[in-house]
């Protein structure tokens, strides 16, 4: 009579994942805290007003709007001894032929007007050959983080050229009426680009891996894929284990920062990611005794 028994000897193999990022920043701006000027000579002040004093301001697309979150040194208090003006500048059109020409306004032909005295309100200028003229808007704002941060919301809709340029300008002027302001960027404009920020993700895996899953779309894998996605959360997956033989199985064990999931969330940041799947070699040596 005979009996069979399994020895399994096991053997790591590493498929490693690789996420370079080619992309820009061009919506958003970071500002000095305390570099307030008179907005109407550029002139710096040594007045430091925190509730104007812009430290970072976003500007994003979303379906079908442009969110600008502009962020202040201090909270913005309930009762002010001054009107304030939180000024978002648009060359619409990105063509410098019909813009403004006169500071702080120059090098725009659209802005939207938030302004506090007591009471908040929103208006939408444009710039005309004569000056600039009120037009009426469907944006709507936000006051959020205890005072500190200002959200304008505007629809595409607003900014006809929108569709047909590759960047739009775009600036923050603030001013606490007649005593100081800021400018982000300090000068010029920031660039929105309208191309999505995208990652390269190259996935190695072992040739006997026949398959790597990105957010439920299945790729065919020899050895590994190349693909190109949208900055953010992703989901990403690979087989459980690959039965390369009779006698020889891959099994999956976990990522290289530790996650033992799989599928597994992942967030493609600027700053790239780098991971490596760790899988399991096993081997089935059959034993035969008497």
């Amino acid at each position: 009579m005979s009996k069979k028994a399994c020895a399994l000897f096991i053997l790591v193999f590493l498929a490693v994942v690789l996420i370079r990022v080619y992309s820009i920043s061009g919506s958003l701006v970071e500002d000095s805290a305390c570099d307030l000027v008179d907005i109407w000579t550029g002139e710096r002040v040594e007045t430091c007003i925190g509730y104007v004093d812009v430290l970072f301001a976003e500007l994003r697309e979303e379906e079908g709007y442009l969110r600008m979150t502009i962020n202040l040194s201090e909270s913005i208090p309930e009762v002010v001894g001054e009107r304030l003006y939180y000024y978002l500048l648009f060359d619409s059109d990105d063509d410098s032929e019909n813009n403004c020409a006169d500071v702080p306004f120059a090098q725009s032909d659209t802005m939207y007007v938030l302004v506090y005295d007591g009471a908040w309100s929103l208006s939408r200028e444009e710039y005309y050959s004569w000056g600039w003229d009120s037009s009426p808007t469907e944006a709507y704002f936000r006051i959020g983080g205890g005072g500190r941060v200002l959200e304008i919301i505007i629809p595409l809709s607003e900014l006809p050229s929108y569709n047909f340029i590759e960047k739009l300008p775009w600036r923050i002027v603030t001013e606490a009426e007649y005593v100081a302001g800021d400018l982000a960027p300090d000068a010029g404009m920031a660039l929105m680009y309208k191309y999505e920020k995208t990652a390269e993700v190259a996935v190695r895996v072992p040739v006997e891996v026949s398959w790597i899953s990105i957010d439920g779309q299945v790729y065919a894998s020899e050895g590994g894929i190349e693909i190109s996605l949208p900055l953010g959360e992703h989901v990403i997956s690979v087989p459980e284990y690959v039965n390369v033989s009779e006698y020889e199985r891959l099994v999956f064990v976990e990522w290289s920062d530790g996650v033992k999931d799989n599928p597994r969330k992942i967030y493609i940041g600027e700053g790239g990611v780098e991971l490596e799947c760790v899988y399991e070699r096993y081997l089935r040596v059959d034993v035969v005794s008497s």
